[in-house]
């Protein structure tokens, strides 16, 4: 049997050191050694993990004031952390990123769990509670339960979501050092169903991090500009989505997607076998309709004009079901790793990709017209206005093809955008399968400087997917970006929609 205390997250940083009105609460303190937590410096687990279906070593350092570090060596390594401000992370080939929104909720739920932190945060983390269900961060969509073993008084497991972002934690047994009890074995469920395990080998007391060589050389930025750059061959499929003819270790293997919406690299699942070759551990990806399984590839050096990515990181997808729309056989996605190497300059009509060196910024008749660029979900993100006066955060998904806005579902009835609209019956595809929507059109949407009249609109009724984001107000097709030169910026987080200026016709 178990009981259930409720969480909310608040802004703050002072830890809490005095018990509280609860008795639950504080019997939970007290079995895990809150206090003697409280008065350390910190400490660090180490062991092995199982994670992206692969094997590899750990270690953990968490102090009581909520920072941590985490490495994972291995095939696949990363690192990420908490400074005390800043969220971060480093993957193979993308370098450290600071985590926003979901991306920063989703780690901080997981991390700060680890440790008796949850029970000492004070103005970061309100616990109370003996019949309440629910955890909630403030200003946040992200909540959920924990359940404490009332037999012992240990944590059992912790629920935790936000729509797409949610997860189990589970502790499975504990490991007891300098009177603060440690989880000795965990699983971590993750949003789309994927598990990694983890088994502490060593507990020690320790007031920094172990020291430790250099970070492995596969979590720099891979991808890179040769020169100052230059254009790159871009068409157009009939749906409005962009394709480009990359060469993979020196072989033409077809037309890819060029997709500011993908977070990773894809080879389609019968191009990789075709080709022979080797995928390795195994993850669950998103998309529009769900998750799916895939596997890691590193084929060899990547080129597309005057792109280099020497260590190419993909997955593995089964993209055939995009063939009739796009009149051919698609080979892979490209998206956020190559996204990262430069500024890139895209005309939709005609379609023309360059991309400049860094510091090398493209040059207008006018000043640029910068704009916050937010990198989510290793997407990128912009603020855009609509009916009603409402303002809200977007995805730019140039793999949306045309249309107008797919909303997300969780603002819908949030912001009663169904009410007195004349809509009708629709499906939404991508990886994952087919959600269904409803289809209609708002008054109008600025994006930039240019005022969009009647645009086309979807609502989708799933929660699951990229379109069940409560972080996200939806999602914004490349059609609205005709009027425009975009450039992104993803080094300096910037984007700016530069009007386009029709050139009168040669007499």
């Amino acid at each position: 049997r178990s009981v259930v205390l409720a969480l909310c997250a608040v802004d703050g940083l002072h830890a809490q050191s005095t018990g509280t009105a609860n008795p639950l609460v504080d019997r939970t303190r007290e079995r895990v050694g809150a206090a003697a937590f409280e008065r350390a410096k910190g400490f660090q687990l180490s062991g092995t993990t199982e994670s992206n279906g692969l094997q590899s070593r750990f270690s953990l350092w968490v102090a009581p004031d909520g920072r941590y570090e985490l490495a994972v060596d291995g095939k696949l390594p990363s690192f990420e952390g908490f400074d005390g401000t800043r969220a971060f992370r480093r993957d193979v080939g993308t370098g450290e990123r600071t985590l926003v929104l979901g991306d920063r909720d989703e780690q901080l739920a997981q991390a700060w769990f680890l440790s008796p932190y949850w029970l000492v945060a004070g103005d970061r983390i309100a616990v109370s509670g003996t019949s309440a269900l629910e955890m909630a961060f403030a200003g946040s969509p992200m909540h959920g339960t924990i359940e404490v073993d009332a037999k012992t008084g240990l944590p059992a497991a912790l629920a935790w979501g936000a729509s797409e972002h949610g997860g189990v934690l589970t502790w499975k047994s504990w490991k007891e050092s300098g009177g603060v009890q440690f989880p000795a074995e965990w699983e971590q469920r993750g949003p789309r169903g994927q598990i990694d395990r983890y088994v502490v080998e060593r507990v020690e007391a320790r007031g920094a991090p172990a020291p430790r060589g250099p970070l492995p050389a596969a979590l720099a930025l891979d991808a890179r500009v040769v020169g100052d750059g230059g254009t790159i061959e871009l068409e157009q499929a009939p749906t409005g989505h962009l394709l480009v003819h990359p060469t993979i270790g020196g072989r033409d293997i077809g037309w890819f997607i060029f997709d500011t919406g993908a977070a990773v690299n894809v080879l389609s699942t019968p191009v990789a076998e075709r080709e022979g070759y080797a995928g390795f551990g195994g993850v669950k990806v998103g998309g529009v309709g769900g998750a799916v399984d895939a596997q890691f590839l590193k084929p060899g050096e990547l080129a597309l004009g005057p792109l280099r990515s020497p260590n190419a990181l993909f997955l593995t997808m089964d993209l055939a079901f995009l063939e009739p729309f796009l009149k051919r056989e698609i080979a892979g996605v490209l998206g956020y790793p190559l996204l990262l190497a430069g500024t890139y300059e895209l005309d939709m009509t005609p379609p023309r990709l360059a991309v400049h060196a860094p510091g090398k910024e493209p040059a207008f008749d006018a000043p640029t017209p910068w704009e916050e660029l937010v990198i989510y979900k290793a997407h990128s993100c912009v603020y855009a206005s609509f009916e009603g006066d409402r303002r809200g955060l977007f995805t730019l998904d140039t793999g949306a093809g045309q249309g107008g806005v797919v909303f997300s579902s969780g603002v819908i009835g949030e912001l009663g955008l169904l009410e007195g609209r004349k809509v009708s019956n629709a499906n939404i595809g991508g990886v994952g399968g087919f959600v269904t929507a409803k289809s209609g059109t708002i008054e109008w949407l600025q994006l930039g400087s240019q005022r969009f009249e009647s645009v086309a609109a979807l609502f989708p009724d799933a929660t699951k997917g990229h379109v069940g984001d409560r972080y996200l107000t939806g999602t914004l097709s490349t059609k609205l970006l005709e009027p425009f030169t975009t450039v992104f910026d993803y080094p300096g987080q910037r984007i700016a929609f530069v009007p386009r200026v029709e050139k009168p016709a040669a007499k």
